[in-house]
């Protein structure tokens, strides 16, 4: 009998079908994460189908999750990959505090803020320009500022400077010393700024009116609550009483009657004047009396007063 060997030799691809990947996650909070397979052995080329429907190798725009993948050869064989997208948050700024101006139009303030997640190292960028973490020594505003991490990612916070309505003012009442007296006395009227206030004069007083007071000039550093300071400096003058004097005597012409006269003038002080004779007349001058020692006191508007007496009419 007679034989025949036929010998067939069966191959195969020279490796199993493989893969990576690399997966880009998603930072930010957003959706933009990617994944792109890399196949390999198996026989090319290769088709994909994701299980987000896509068919392309890479897939992007991608929300944090799982994705498979099945990759087919061109000998129909396939493979699945499962890969996951991870969201990598960003940073969040927080307002921790402000600090207000202290003093109207000053640069006092400042705005802390602490920051935590995303990924080191922050930079800062401050609707001022700065670019520190926190701000200080700023003047009243609103200020923004906005976090960036490593990725990119960004977290916006802003804080109001506030600062009193108005710069700390006042106006102040004189009045000045009477009747060549240490009589004067000066009240002063703080407002705006930030009550209550506290007062230090120059003659060391440290009540809001002063009194008793010499002419001269005095100052006042008035200080609200929160140290804003204002000076003032006021000045009183001494107004001096009336001064009256003697013009004339008319004496009487024949013993006993009442011919007599005493004429005065008066200077200075405030008028009207007002005046007061020992025989009670209210006139500048008196007419028509007997001979005797008169005496008259002028009192101006201030109530000061000038005394003229001693005025003996001779007899005839």
């Amino acid at each position: 009998m007679c034989t025949a060997v036929v010998t067939g030799v069966v191959g195969q691809p020279a490796a199993a079908l493989n893969d990576s990947v690399r997966v880009t996650n998603s930072p930010c909070g957003l959706n933009n994460g990617s994944i792109i397979v890399f196949p390999y052995s198996g026989t090319a080329p290769y088709t994909y189908l994701w299980s987000n429907s896509q068919t392309t190798q890479t897939i992007s725009n991608l929300a944090p999750g799982s994705y498979t993948v099945t990759i087919t050869d061109a000998n129909l064989c396939t493979r699945q990959r499962i890969a996951s997208v991870v969201n990598i948050s960003g940073p969040i700024a927080a307002l921790d505090s402000v600090r207000s101006v202290r003093c109207f139009g000053g640069a006092t303030g400042g705005v802390f803020i602490s920051v935590t997640g995303g990924l080191l190292p922050y930079t800062y960028s401050w609707s001022n320009s700065a670019t520190s973490q926190d701000i200080t020594n700023v003047v009243a505003n609103t200020y923004t500022v906005t976090v960036t991490d490593a990725n990119l990612c960004t977290s916006t916070i802003s804080g109001i400077v506030t600062q009193p309505l108005a710069a700390l003012n006042d106006s102040v009442r004189v009045t000045n010393p009477t009747c060549g007296l240490n009589n004067g006395s000066i009240i002063v009227f703080p407002y705006d700024g930030t009550s209550p206030y506290t007062y230090l004069w120059s003659n060391s007083q440290t009540t809001q009116t002063i009194s008793t007071l010499a002419p001269g000039s005095y100052t006042v550093t008035i200080t609200d609550a929160n140290l804003c300071t204002r000076q003032r400096t006021a000045s009183i003058t001494n107004t001096p009483g009336p001064v009256a004097a003697l013009d004339s005597v008319r004496s009487v012409r024949c013993f006993g009657g009442a011919t007599g006269g005493v004429f005065i003038s008066v200077t200075g002080g405030l008028l009207p004047y007002s005046y007061s004779w020992s025989n009670s007349a209210t006139s500048q001058d008196i007419t028509n009396v007997v001979a005797n020692t008169y005496t008259v006191t002028v009192t101006d508007a201030n109530l000061c007063t000038s005394t003229v007496g001693n005025c003996l009419l001779p007899i005839h």
